[in-house]
């Protein structure tokens, strides 16, 4: 039994998916989170633990497994990384082991390879390529405080920046607050304030407003500038793909929350592409981030 195993690892939980490369047989698991920069390093640990006893119970010893890919949240840096295969080898694994950003588990599951690009827009928003050399570019992810542009968040954001701009007269009244106060219970649309700067409001929290705003396309002139802005945000990441993976052809696989749910979004995005690099191949993921993980934990046996 040759047995290889991937992760798709966040700050939230984690997918594990194990096969047997012989008899093509598979096993799937859900477990804790393991993004050590969320939960510390001894979280990552008793969760890594569980994961190999669960892997036991079901017949796959740690001898079996021949090679493990980790793709995480948080896993930024060389340093990162390292500190991960510290915490495998704590938790009695000593195989062959790849561990990288889960954007790379992710662009290799949406196109079934280590190629191509992905475009992903959910919470925050990042692009990430694969160019001819097999080198890999990124372009934004800078996180919400500086960048994310063509995010969940960003839309969120600008939409309550629309209410407080109509509420001071700068701008028209617009219906993103109607469905902000009746969702946050407000009575004035000052008291948003007291709703984005509370002590433990998150920017998930934020940015679980976009629907909320999006929905509203076709509806509200505020809202159609910021799906427009969006839009060109998010074409601005693949503008820059181009350039930095030195090629206009390419798949490119959409990624999250903003264009898997906002048709809006993603008809004005897919209007751009098309009319400025119409070959590139635009398409919805076609595996999981987990399976992405498999298919180079697969590549761990040839190193």
């Amino acid at each position: 039994m040759t047995v290889v195993v991937g992760f798709d690892g966040g700050g939230t939980g984690t997918a594990v998916q194990a096969t047997d490369t012989q008899t093509h047989e598979k096993w799937t698991f859900d477990f804790g989170p393991t993004n050590r920069h969320s939960v510390g390093d001894v979280q990552v640990l008793k969760t890594l633990e569980h994961v190999f006893e669960t892997l036991e119970d079901a017949g796959l010893s740690k001898t079996r497994i021949k090679s493990i890919c980790f793709g995480g949240a948080g896993v930024d840096t060389e340093e990162d990384a390292c500190a991960l295969r510290r915490l495998f080898e704590k938790a009695g694994y000593s195989g062959a082991l790849r561990v990288v950003n889960d954007s790379l588990t992710a662009l290799v599951g949406a196109n079934k390879g280590k190629r191509g690009a992905i475009l992903i827009s959910g919470t925050g928003s990042i692009a990430l390529g694969i160019d001819e050399m097999g080198r890999q570019v990124r372009v934004g992810g800078w996180g919400h405080l500086i960048d994310d542009a063509g995010s969940a968040y960003a839309i969120a954001r600008d939409g309550l920046c629309a209410v407080l701009s109509a509420y001071d007269g700068r701008a028209r009244s617009t219906a993103i607050w109607r469905v902000l106060r009746q969702k946050l219970e407000l009575e004035r649309p000052q008291d948003l304030l007291d709703y984005v700067y509370a002590k433990d409001r998150q920017k998930q929290d934020i940015a679980a407003l976009a629907p909320l705003i999006t929905q509203l396309a076709g509806q509200d002139e505020a809202v159609d500038r910021i799906m427009e802005e969006t839009a060109t945000a998010l074409f601005a990441h693949v503008k820059a793909l181009t350039v930095k993976m030195r090629s206009e052809d390419f798949e490119l696989s959409y990624i999250g929350s903003v264009l898997e749910k906002s048709s809006d979004i993603r008809g004005r995005l897919t209007d751009k592409i098309s009319a400025a690099y119409p070959f590139i191949k635009v398409h919805f993921p076609e595996l999981t981030p987990v399976e992405g993980a498999l298919i180079l934990a697969r590549e761990g046996l040839l190193e």
